[in-house]
Formats: C-alpha cells, sequence, structure tokens
C-alpha cells in the first residue's frame, strides 16, 4: 500500500467554487503541507518491551523472559512502552518497578488487560482489577484488549472462548464486556482502550463492535517499504465496525522489521540490520504521516528477529543506536521527576514551513516538526527499499530542490543523517554505532531561498531556522465547516470558508492523515477517490487554513459517512481457452480463462497507487488444478466493478508460467476470485471460488464435477423431478422428507467415526410440496451434521446409459476443511475427489473459523446399466481442534 500523494490540484475557477480533481491522479506536489509540534512526533513513539520481566534459566522455556537491565529501554528515551499484564513471565513488583522508572523517567506502560481471560476468566473481573489497582493511575498510558487473539503458536490457546464464542466473535462480546466494567469503575474509568487483535483477519467476523477508544492493527510490512502495509491494514481492520460508525485513530501496536526470517510466523522472508535501521525512523515517521496516533515498534527484545538487541539481550544492534539518537534529536519537552510532568515544546501553535519540492519523485516523503524555540525539523527521506532479494541495496540519492516561499525564509543551521553501514555491522567494533544520526560535516545552505538536496533511502533530518517572525496580521481564519456526500468508494468534500479568511492555502486530512493542499475560495471541493474509501464508514475530514507566513488555523471536522454498498464477487464462466468441446489430450498445454462478477450491491474500491504492490485493486482469478496453484489472470485493478457488470480476464501468470500441462485422468480445476483478499469487507466472503472436472482422455463413461457456493433458498420440487430428499432425519430422530414414491437416492450411511445429530440451522431455506413424510415446506432449515476427522456420509443413486445430474448440498462450520467425493461402480469414468471448500478465513495454522455452503453438481453415466453412483462428505480437516463441522442438507436428481 502507498501512501497517499500529496496533491495540489489543477483548478477551474467559477465565481467563489474550486473544484479540486480526484485524489489519486497525478498532480504536482504541493507547496503547502502541514507542520506538526515535534513533541507530538516524540509522543507516538512507542516500544514492545518487558523490562521488568522474569528471566528462565531452565525448563521448557529456558531462556524467554527478559536478561537485559531496564537501562536499555529507558535510554532510548521511548515514553510509551507496551508492557503484558500478567503471565508466569510478568514480576511480582512490575507495579512498584513501573512508578519507579516513570519517576525517573516519565515513561509509561501500555498494559496488555486484555489477555487476562487466559488465565482460567470466567467472566469474574475482580481479580483483574485486584492487581489492576496495584498500579498508580498516573503511571498506566492505556490498556490493550487481546493480543492476537487467534494465535495458535505455543504456549497460545488454541482459540479464544467467551459465552459460547470463538475467536474474534468472542473478542468482541468480551471486549464488550471489558469495556464496560473498566468504564464502571472510578480507577479505570476514562482510561484509554485500544482494540483487541486478530492476525491474518479481515475483522469482518468480529462485527459489529467499537467498543474501544483507538482502533488497532499488527501492519508488519514484510520486506516492502514501511508505508506498504499501513492503509491496506486499516482498511482490514475497519470491517469491525457497525455500519456507520466513525472510523477511531489508530494505535497499532505491533509493526517492524526483522532481520533473522521470523519461523513462528511462517514468512519465508529475511532482512537485514542495516536495513533494519534505515527503516525504523522511516517506518515512525510514515506512520505519524498516515495519522497514526501512536506506534509501537515491535520489539526491544529479539522475538521473531525483530529486536533492536541481538538474541543474547546484550548486544545492541544498529537499530538501536538508530531509535535512540532519532528521540534525542527530536524531542523538545523535559521531564521534571519533582512534578512528574513534562514541561515545554507542548503548547505553542506550530507554523508551517511552506516550501516546494522540484525534481522529487513520489517516493521521496517529507514531514515538518518544530520546536517550541522556532526552528524547524525537517525530515526528507526517499522510501524505497533498502534490501531486496536477500541482499542490501545500495540506493543511489535523490538529488532534489527545496525551494521556501517568502513568507517562511530560512536558514539551514544543521544536518542530521545516519552512518554508512557496512553489510558486517559487527566487523568493526565503532560500525554499529553508525546506525546513529550523527551531524553532518557540511551542512547544505540555502541560496536566494532554494537549497539542494541529495535524499536518501533513509531518514534525512534538516534543522531549519526562520530568518523572519510571522508577520504583524492575525493569523488566519478557521474554515466555518467540512461536510459532504460519499458513494461506497468515494467522498465529495465541502469545505466553506468565511469571507475574510487570509489563506494562502487550506488542508485537508482525512482521519487525521493529510490528503490535499487546495486553493482558497469561499467554497471548496474535493473529490477523494482513494483506495481506500469504503463502505459503510464515518470518515473524519478536517480542513485547516495556511496563511502566507505559514501561520495555521485550528482545524475544522466534519463526518462524512459511506453508503453500506458491499461488492460481492463471485466466478462466472470459466475453464480452458479453448474452442467449445475441444478435447484435451495428454501432453497439451492449456491455458485458463475465465470471469468475475460484481453480485453486490456496491462497486469495488478505487485504483491504488502504483506501489501498491500485490495489495491493489485489480479483479483476479486464480486458478488450481488438484490444489495446486498452476496460473493467474486480471485486470490491472484501474477501474471499478459496478454491481452486476463482468470482467473476463485470461491466465498471464504463475508459478512457473502461464500454462498447465495436462495429463491423463480427472482432474479438478478452482477458479478464485480475489484470492489474497485484496478487496477487503464484501458482503460474502465465502462464495469466491468455483470448481469444474476436466478430463483428459477418452471413457466409456462420464463423472463431471462443477461446484459453486449455494443458494439461500431452494425449490426441492422444481429441482428434483427425478428425486429429491432432505436429511433431515437420523437413526430414531427427525424426518427423512424425501419426493413422494421416488425412492432414487438411496439411504444415508456413516463413514469415519464421530457423531451426528440434527439441526435446524442448516443454510438453505428449502422449499417443497409433494414430500413423503412431510407433504410440503417452506423456508426450511433442517439437516445433519457430524464432527471429528473422517467422519462423514455416503449415499448412493442409480447409474445407467442414460445421463443424470446429481446435486448435493452441503456446508461446512468453524472452520472446517471438507472433502466430496463420487465414484461410479463400473469405473467406466475416473473418480473424482475434492476438498476445495474450506471454512478457515486464514491459515491452517492460524485459523479463524468461518462456515460455507455450497452445492455439488455431478453428471454421470455408466458403460452399461443396473450401476451405482456413490458419492460420500466428510470432514477432512479441523484446524480448530474439536470445533469443525460438515454439515448435508439435500439432494435432487434429474435427467
Amino acid at each position: 500500500m502507498s501512501t497517499a500523494r500529496r496533491l495540489l490540484p489543477t483548478t477551474c475557477l467559477f465565481a467563489l467554487l474550486v473544484i479540486a480533481p480526484r485524489a489519486g491522479l497525478s498532480a504536482e506536489p504541493a507547496a503547502d503541507t502541514p507542520a506538526f509540534r515535534a513533541e507530538d512526533f516524540v509522543e507516538s513513539l512507542a516500544l514492545n518491551a518487558s523490562p521488568f520481566d522474569r528471566y528462565l534459566t531452565d525448563g521448557p522455556w529456558k531462556g524467554a523472559g527478559t536478561k537485559y537491565p531496564p537501562e536499555f529501554f529507558f535510554d532510548l528515551g521511548i515514553r510509551y512502552y507496551r508492557a503484558p499484564f500478567m503471565n508466569d513471565l510478568v514480576s511480582r513488583q512490575q507495579p512498584e518497578l513501573v512508578k519507579e522508572w516513570w519517576v525517573k523517567t516519565g515513561a509509561r506502560p501500555m498494559l496488555m488487560v486484555g489477555d487476562f481471560h487466559k488465565l482460567n476468566f470466567k467472566g469474574d473481573f475482580a481479580p483483574m482489577f485486584e492487581l489492576l489497582k496495584r498500579y498508580d493511575r498516573r503511571t498506566i498510558a492505556e490498556l490493550e484488549g487481546q493480543n492476537e487473539l487467534n494465535n495458535k503458536f505455543p504456549p497460545q490457546d488454541l482459540n479464544m472462548k467467551y459465552k459460547g464464542l470463538t475467536d474474534e466473535a468472542a473478542g468482541s462480546q468480551y471486549l464488550k464486556d471489558l469495556r464496560d466494567v473498566l468504564q464502571a469503575d472510578p480507577f479505570t474509568r476514562g482510561l484509554p482502550v485500544v482494540c483487541f487483535t486478530s492476525i491474518f483477519s479481515d475483522y469482518l467476523l468480529a462485527r459489529p463492535c467499537d467498543a474501544f477508544d483507538f482502533a488497532n492493527m499488527h501492519s508488519y510490512q514484510g520486506s516492502g517499504v514501511p508505508s506498504s502495509s499501513i492503509l491496506m491494514n486499516m482498511t482490514a481492520f475497519n470491517n469491525i465496525y457497525p455500519a456507520g460508525t466513525t472510523i477511531k485513530p489508530f494505535v497499532p501496536t505491533e509493526c517492524g522489521y526483522n532481520v533473522e526470517e521470523d519461523r513462528t510466523n511462517r514468512q519465508g522472508y529475511h532482512g537485514s540490520r542495516r536495513a533494519q535501521a534505515y527503516n525504523i525512523p522511516m517506518l515512525y515517521a510514515e506512520y505519524f504521516r498516515h495519522g497514526v496516533r501512536r506506534t509501537y515498534l515491535f520489539a526491544l527484545h529479539n522475538a521473531d528477529g525483530y529486536g533492536l538487541l541481538e538474541s543474547d539481550q546484550e548486544t545492541k544492534r544498529p537499530s538501536w543506536y538508530a531509535v535512540q539518537s532519532f528521540v534525542a534529536l527530536l524531542a523538545d519537552a523535559r521531564w521534571d521527576s519533582a512534578a512528574c510532568e513534562w514541561k515545554g515544546g507542548r503548547t505553542f501553535e506550530p507554523r508551517a514551513l511552506r516550501f516546494r519540492l522540484d525534481g522529487a519523485p513520489e517516493t521521496v516523503h517529507t514531514l515538518t516538526l518544530q520546536k517550541e524555540n522556532g526552528d524547524w525539523f525537517l525530515l526528507v527521506w526517499n522510501e524505497i527499499e533498502n534490501f531486496r532479494n536477500g541482499r542490501n541495496v545500495q540506493n543511489a540519492p535523490v538529488p532534489v530542490r527545496l525551494t521556501f516561499a517568502a513568507g517562511t525564509p530560512v536558514e539551514c543551521v544543521e544536518a542530521f543523517a545516519q552512518g554508512e553501514l557496512p553489510d558486517d555491522v559487527y566487523a568493526n567494533p565503532e560500525d554499529v554505532r553508525k546506525g546513529a544520526f550523527a551531524r553532518l560535516a557540511q551542512t547544505p545552505p540555502v541560496r536566494d531561498g532554494r537549497l539542494e538536496l541529495q535524499v536518501p533511502s533513509k531518514v534525512l533530518i534538516l534543522r531549519l531556522r526562520p530568518t523572519a517572525g510571522p508577520s504583524s496580521e492575525s493569523a488566519p481564519a478557521a474554515p466555518l465547516k467540512v461536510e459532504g456526500a460519499a458513494t461506497e468508494n468515494s467522498a465529495e468534500v465541502t469545505v466553506t470558508l468565511p469571507e475574510a479568511h487570509r489563506a494562502e492555502s487550506v488542508l485537508l486530512f482525512r482521519n487525521d492523515m493529510h490528503v490535499a493542499t487546495l486553493p482558497p475560495a469561499a467554497t471548496v471541493r474535493y473529490e477523494d477517490r482513494s483506495a481506500w474509501i469504503r463502505p459503510g464508514l464515518g470518515y473524519r475530514f478536517a480542513a485547516q487554513t495556511l496563511a502566507a507566513d505559514g501561520r495555521l488555523s485550528k482545524r475544522i471536522e466534519g463526518t462524512i459517512v459511506t453508503p453500506d454498498r458491499r461488492p460481492d464477487l463471485v466466478v462466472g464462466t470459466f475453464g480452458p481457452d479453448l474452442p467449445d468441446g475441444a478435447a484435451i489430450k495428454p501432453g497439451d498445454r492449456v491455458r485458463f480463462k475465465g470471469s468475475v462478477k460484481n453480485v453486490g450491491d456496491g462497486a469495488t474500491p478505487q485504483p491504488t497507487p502504483p506501489n501498491a504492490g500485490m495489495w491493489n485493486s485489480a479483479i483476479t482469478l486464480t486458478f488450481s488444478v488438484d490444489g495446486q496453484v498452476v496460473s493467474w489472470g486480471g485486470d490491472d485493478g484501474q477501474k471499478p466493478l459496478a454491481p452486476g457488470e463482468e470482467r473476463f480476464s485470461v491466465a498471464t501468470g504463475g508459478p512457473q508460467g502461464h500454462l498447465w500441462t495436462a495429463t491423463e485422468g480427472t482432474h479438478i480445476l478452482k477458479a478464485h476470485a480475489d484470492d489474497i483478499n485484496r478487496i477487503r469487507g464484501e458482503r460474502d466472503e465465502m462464495n469466491n471460488i468455483a470448481l469444474r472436472s476436466l478430463t483428459v482422455g477418452a471413457y466409456p463413461g462420464r463423472l463431471s464435477l462443477e461446484s459453486r457456493a449455494a443458494p439461500g433458498h431452494l425449490d426441492l420440487s422444481a429441482e428434483g423431478r427425478e428425486d429429491w430428499v432432505q436429511f433431515a432425519g437420523w437413526k430414531d430422530k427427525g424426518v427423512t422428507v424425501r419426493r413422494k414414491g421416488a425412492h432414487r437416492i438411496g439411504p444415508l450411511n456413516q463413514v469415519g467415526q464421530g457423531h451426528i445429530d440434527l439441526t435446524g440451522g442448516s443454510p438453505i431455506g428449502l422449499s417443497w410440496n409433494d414430500g413423503e413424510g412431510v407433504e410440503s415446506g417452506t423456508n426450511n432449515h433442517n439437516g445433519l451434521w457430524g464432527n471429528c476427522v473422517g467422519n462423514g456420509f455416503a449415499f448412493t443413486v442409480p447409474a445407467d446409459r442414460e445421463e443424470r445430474v446429481l446435486r448435493v448440498y452441503v456446508a461446512g462450520i468453524e472452520g472446517a476443511r471438507c472433502e466430496f467425493s463420487a465414484s461410479l461402480s463400473d469405473h467406466s469414468a475416473p473418480a473424482v475427489k475434492d476438498a476445495s471448500w474450506n471454512g478457515n478465513r486464514s491459515n491452517a495454522w492460524s485459523p479463524v473459523p468461518a462456515g460455507f455452503s455450497a452445492v455439488y453438481e455431478l453428471r454421470y453415466r455408466a458403460a452399461k446399466d443396473g450401476e451405482t453412483l456413490r458419492v460420500e462428505w466428510k470432514l477432512a480437516e479441523d484446524p480448530n481442534r474439536f470445533r469443525a463441522q460438515i454439515r448435508l442438507q439435500a439432494a435432487t436428481l434429474t435427467k
């Protein structure tokens, strides 16, 4: 994901109305950008650290815990640390130690109180409060909900369970209850609550929940640039809100760069100490630019390779020196230990530095900070990769010219940058310290209002001193109001200014992120067509005016709500890119084609910028044969897919090219629309696949398979003209209803071992008017369920030389992966087997339990009369361990 572009839009002026062009279109870089107090930026810097944890010297978890001295954290100057609240490593003296070090340094923890539920929690919050009240309330910065509640890595719980709910749904209910008790108690009332996190998730199963003050995400970007995952993760998390809720500020509690391979999370990439040291200051700056309230970097200790320290907890990496010097350079307040408060740098109104970037590519970004003495600290960096394909990248600096406006003349008094780190940072004892920011020997001069720079792929800091103060005129008048209207993927923003405003520019923000700089007028309009505008959300748009001397008005905010109209992508037609009826022979090289149709009531998102990478808004199809991805295709993501629209594509790439080599037998081809979930927040995320069999070679019989998501309603009498069955009876329970007098679909038998029972919660509403057992039914949801891997159902139907169509309606819940198979008794056509339908919405090792409803359609005939077709449906995998269920609801037979 990329940063939103800073635009100075080309405008058309009609009377007093200014209309700005769409966000995302090419335009010149803005001359005016916002300025922030340096202290506000330093307050946004935080770190995962456990300075008071115990250290285990023996046992199965030997080496866990904290061995480094507390000074290794507190000497960084970071003021916020994410600390565990209660586990086997937390020191019993932690409340007292937290206060002791707060008095010394002003640093405060965010306590992970949400994980209290792991300690045999049965809805009684009293033990939590007993421990929480041992802390001095002044020492607590904020409280966090559950951490990665679907994390299945030892020693984590397999699933979070609460009040009969699992994982994300359980997390939402638990957080609601937790926040209620926190707000009810005077000790904790008013303490900010940061939402829980779920990994590899789009948070749709957590919806609806807004029982928190700050949104959360674990927005690791892998080997990409710092900003590449921010907006994508924000849009995923925002699915949690009830429709129409205003988006809350973000406090991501984990992000960072790993040096060693992250084996725990099965991420097949690693970085380098050099890249980590250069990227972390960029990361902090990018997150602040994107409106993030506070960023908790992961981590001081070397968990999964991300540490500022080596695994020995004694050796400081170059990144430690980078963070320590970065904070020291930008901090503007001092901590008064006697008064226990920060003093200075926090109450003045910052003044914008007006400048233009000439010759800068879109990857060059800036952040303007000001200290109370009036000096600006301008951060400039080229956000490109410092590590690629397993190697450090030696990026050449980019020549850029800064041209300062007459209203804010400056001189450059100092410049700071990190040193040149070698590949082996420990070869020379002094090399590791080159990660720190140091004053450059030569300060680039400002001549005639211009400053020539060579911008590296790391943060360069310029200390700029104003050579003239603000004018004697009053500050610019603030906007009167910010309002607008929206579609599901765009917003039309209107800013109204007073008649006398003294503004040179209007700065526009979306959710605290600067998105545009606009020329002033009585009415200013801006169409925000960012790819990150999504349905059913309230976006906080704010505007402030900027005067010629850089003075800024107060920000005025308004909320614009996007309608809750969502896309729903399904696979249309698909198959080999061959003429109809063409046979596939062994050895043929086959390309696949297909279409994606939007059956939802909203369009897909707007186009993403080029550096969004694979997390773009392309409408894609991925093709797999027998469970292995062979190719993919799709559009370039440059146009939303409207409701009802269908888009066609052919395979253009794949792991080993875009062609499949055919082999003898029957194969299952799966087409998957939006396979990596680029389009977050569809109306239904579990209907994105379709299946069909491909038979290579000649056979006397026929057995072909197709499968798609099942409909919500089904008329059994209309479809099952030869026979139909509702599987709603088992042993002495319930009633198996079938077409009167037909009895073509054989009796149901159990395969494997496990429990089978009745359910009234099957997904399809069934209707019929010619039943035996129950004469008629309307919107009936009865069916059967079973659990335990290997457990399932089997039945047979007649097979002869006449072709028939059998449809079987199945489902799975709680993360079930199921297997369907069918075979002819005379083996006149190859058997078919498929395990594509999967109720797990994430990885097998980090399951997010959900469900699906599908129909399998079999077209079959035997080589001779008197044969049968046997069908099996069983549970193949249960990543949530004893929670998954298969379901069987109905079958229809017709010629």
